[in-house]
Parts: structure tokens; C-alpha cells; sequence
């Protein structure tokens, strides 16, 4: 389960780093016939703006978005407690993004107090609320998630990130008739909420009801970018009886994301099951070659060689996947008959 609703806010960070861009020229002396070069980089700029405004929060906050993406999490997080040591009252956004800074170093304890210590300030706040109940949500802290989630609701009846989230809480809690009204509360508030339909593809997959098609064929429309999504609903087409329209999405999935093992792995078990043994062994093997740990590659390519009747090649593959997954009794078996 993904918890990783695209809360509101995320859009401002572009926003606010055009700006301090823009800043930093005026400071530097950009167009204005000043002698010193510019620094190439936006990290270099906003660092270059920093050492000419050091009380400016809103540099710091900048210069943490930056570090974010970067994946230096620790160096955001000091960046954004420099940001609230300077206005801690103004900015809730700053004590999310600490939050989400610890939580990407696994401080989850740090991270629930950055997230608190918002909500104290700004009790009313629907993004810190929805933050808060995010992480609970990842914590596993189900009741204090939906307590938060209640507040929001009360505050906008129709929030849909708020409904995103309940979805994920009812699911994991094993009500899967409400997961899916919380799911669909949520994109009909939001018709481009992509995650929402991709839930719902899943959710409704996992329950056998063939609709799942039309919310994955929705996911898609939004982003074609994310191979999970014509994965799932390959899947999906094949589960209820479309192996031939399964295989060709499996086909252009390979196709578009040449490094997306799963795709490798689930086309050659339908080649296979198809009778196309021959291709399902050089499937299983550009699984392999993409994911060379994986136990079960090595096990399905063993059966697909042993009915092409190469007995070496098939052993070979089974101790092979034996060495990796010591567990995998069907391995065990199997080789125990050649």
C-alpha cells in the first residue's frame, strides 16, 4: 500500500524557488551590468542569495527543497530548523517539511514531533492536519489517523486527499466496501487524482470485479509514465479472462520500460501457460538479467527448460534459485525429479 498522497502545497516549492531565483539575480547584480558571474546551479544561487540575506526564513525553506531533492535529507532538515529558528509562527510549511526531511531518514519519532509541534501552532490547518494523519497512517496508528482525518472532514466535508487517505486507512484495516467509497470520494472531487484510480484498479482487482479496467484505463489516461500501472492492469485483463489483450499490454510494457523486471517476469509466465516456451525462457532471461536475486525467475525459467527438455539447463536454474531462496520447496522438489 502506498501512503503517499500528493498533499497541497507541492506546487508552491516551484513557485517559491522562481522567485528566490529571482531574488538572487537582483542581488548578485544579474542584468544590471555587474561584474561578478552567477553562480550555474539554483543550490549555488540560493546559497549565493543566503550569504547576502542570512535572516531570510524563506531562502533556508528554499535551500531544503533543493537538498530534498537531492536526496540530502539531513541537510534539509537543518536548513528548515535554521528557517524556523528565525520565524517558527508564520510557516506551517516548514514544520511539514522537517516532518517529511525526518521521516526520510527514518526519525519517525522527530518526525511525528515536527508534525505536532504544526499542529499546535496551527490547530485549523488542513495540510498539517493531513500530514499528521499520513504519517500515523505509515505509522500503523490507525485510530489517531482517522481522529485527525475527522477533523479535516469537518472543516471540508470533500477534502480529497483527506478521502485518499481514509481509503488507505480502511483498507488496511480490512474494510475494503468503505476503501473503495473513500477512493471514489475523492475522484469525484478530484477527476486527476491518479493515485485514486490506480487504488481503486487495485482494490477492485483484488475483489474479482472487472471495472477495475476502466479505473486503471482512467489512471492511465492521466500519467502513461508509470509502468506499475499497464503492469496492474495486464494483470487485471488477464485475471478476468483476456490473456491475449494481457499479453500484448506485458508487450508494450517491455516495449516502453526495457527495465522494469515485473514486466519480464509476468509476460513469460503468460508465454508459458500460453505454450510459447521458447520465448518464455528468453523472458525469464532478461528478468534475470534485470533482477539476478530474484529466487522465482530462476525457478520458472527451470520448468520452462525442462519442458523444452533441457534437464542441465533446468538443474542448473533450480540450484541456482535454491542458493539464493534455501525455503523454495517446489525448487527442491522439482530438482529432486530430474
Amino acid at each position: 500500500m502506498s501512503s503517499s498522497a500528493k498533499l497541497p502545497g507541492c506546487r508552491e516549492h516551484l513557485f517559491l524557488i522562481i522567485s528566490v531565483l529571482t531574488l538572487v539575480s537582483i542581488l548578485t547584480g544579474c542584468g544590471g551590468g555587474g561584474g561578478s558571474e552567477v553562480p550555474r546551479t539554483p543550490l549555488q544561487q540560493i546559497e549565493t542569495a543566503i550569504a547576502s540575506e542570512p535572516n531570510d526564513d524563506s531562502l533556508y525553506h528554499a535551500l531544503s527543497v533543493l537538498l530534498s531533492e537531492a536526496g540530502r535529507h539531513g541537510e534539509a532538515g537543518e536548513a528548515l530548523l535554521r528557517a524556523l529558528s528565525i520565524d517558527s509562527t508564520r510557516r506551517p510549511e516548514y514544520h511539514i517539511a522537517l516532518s517529511q526531511a525526518y521521516l526520510m531518514q527514518a526519525e519517525s519519532r522527530k518526525a511525528l514531533d515536527a508534525i505536532d509541534a504544526a499542529l499546535r501552532l496551527f490547530p485549523n490547518h488542513i495540510p498539517s492536519l493531513l500530514e499528521a494523519a499520513r504519517l500515523r497512517l505509515i505509522l500503523q496508528q490507525h485510530i489517531p489517523a482517522m481522529a485527525l482525518l475527522d477533523k479535516v472532514f469537518l472543516r471540508d466535508p470533500s477534502q480529497p486527499d483527506a478521502w485518499y487517505l481514509a481509503g488507505h486507512l480502511f483498507l488496511e484495516m480490512g474494510d475494503t466496501a468503505r476503501a473503495v467509497n473513500a477512493y471514489q470520494k475523492a475522484v469525484d472531487t478530484r477527476p486527476d487524482m491518479r493515485n485514486a484510480w490506480k487504488q481503486l484498479g487495485d482494490v477492485l482487482t483484488a475483489l474479482h470485479i472487472e471495472r477495475a479496467i476502466s479505473y486503471y484505463d482512467n489512471a492511465l489516461r492521466l500519467d502513461s509514465t508509470e509502468p506499475e500501472l499497464y503492469h496492474n492492469k495486464a494483470y487485471a485483463l488477464n485475471l478476468f479472462g483476456n490473456r491475449a489483450e494481457a499479453i500484448e499490454l506485458f508487450r508494450q510494457l517491455c516495449s516502453r520500460f526495457p527495465s522494469y523486471e515485473p514486466g519480464f517476469y509476468h509476460l513469460a509466465l503468460l508465454l508459458a501457460e500460453s505454450d510459447s516456451t521458447q520465448a518464455a525462457v528468453e523472458h525469464f532471461g532478461v528478468a534475470i538479467r534485470l533482477n539476478p536475486s530474484e529466487a522465482g525467475s530462476y525457478l520458472q525459467r527451470a520448468k520452462a527448460l525442462q519442458k523444452l527438455g533441457d534437464r542441465p539447463g533446468a538443474r542448473s536454474d533450480l540450484e541456482t534459485a535454491l542458493r539464493l531462496d534455501p525455503g523454495l520447496e517446489e525448487a527442491r522438489v522439482l530438482l529432486k525429479s530430474l
